[in-house]
């Protein structure tokens, strides 16, 4: 528990979630103890769609939506003046809140709040093309699209807890890696939105011809035998070589 507060970001405004992660890390820890969750104690709900989703959030003239696949968790959630979180799923399918991640719902049991977690664009059943995948069509597949994706989600489910409790609740965002590099970017582009956000190991900074990525791989290949690492670079090599030099190779991956 305390080496993933340690190693996550928080992004907040005057929301007490903010204030919380100003305690020491003992404090933190019993704080969370008192709201430990097992998996058996969390629902697993059937997924919804979101179908008025927008294709492009940056031509007001394209009309077009489609279905975004997303859940909702109402364990904890304090229909009178309860928080809610989203839980943003990273590049790959998603299928709802994963049992090993449960410091979600923690969250969700420590601040009474309503979980949504949703799919990303162009994954798993959020396919705003689910039949036809083009290089045209790829171009909708943006980190800013992706944002915007789930701030109008936000603007709609609003109104939707209006209308039923009363209220309208502040949310928090949650994420990992390249999700929480997501969290941390909604809090700053979404301020109006998101109250606070917790951005676990974010890659918020973008590195071109990031090298220790590289180092990293064959470390771990090296676990293996030297004679299996110097053959992924071997590999690597001539693959780019190939790309570089032939207008062919070029040709196909297109």
């Amino acid at each position: 528990m305390m080496m993933l507060l340690l190693a996550t970001t928080v992004y907040s405004s005057a929301f007490k979630l903010g204030d919380l992660f100003e305690q020491t890390p003992n404090e933190l820890i019993d704080h969370f103890m008192e709201s430990a969750i097992k998996p058996e104690e969390f629902q697993k709900p059937s997924f919804s769609m979101f179908d008025s989703q927008k294709l492009d959030h940056y031509d007001l003239l394209d009309e077009r939506t489609w279905s975004q696949r997303y859940w909702q968790y109402d364990d904890y959630f304090d229909e009178k003046q309860g928080t809610v979180q989203v839980y943003f799923c990273g590049e790959a399918a998603c299928g709802g809140m994963p049992g090993e991640h449960l410091f979600a719902g923690v969250l969700a049991k420590a601040f009474k709040s309503r979980l949504y977690v949703i799919e990303h664009r162009f994954y798993g059943e959020s396919q705003p093309f689910p039949d036809l995948w083009s290089v045209d069509n790829l171009r909708y597949l943006t980190v800013q699209q992706a944002l915007a994706d789930v701030a109008l989600f936000i603007e709609s489910k609003n109104v939707e807890i209006k209308n039923q409790y009363g209220f309208k609740p502040k949310w928090y965002s949650v994420g990992g890696s390249y999700a929480g590099a997501k969290s941390a970017w909604m809090r700053t582009l979404y301020p109006n939105l998101i109250e606070t956000a917790l951005a676990s190991s974010a890659v918020v900074h973008a590195i071109a011809d990031y090298e220790q990525y590289d180092m990293q791989i064959r470390k771990s290949l090296l676990l293996s035998s030297e004679e299996c690492a110097n053959n992924i670079r071997d590999v690597s090599n001539f693959a780019e070589f190939m790309v570089e030099h032939s207008e062919e190779t070029r040709n196909q991956i297109k």
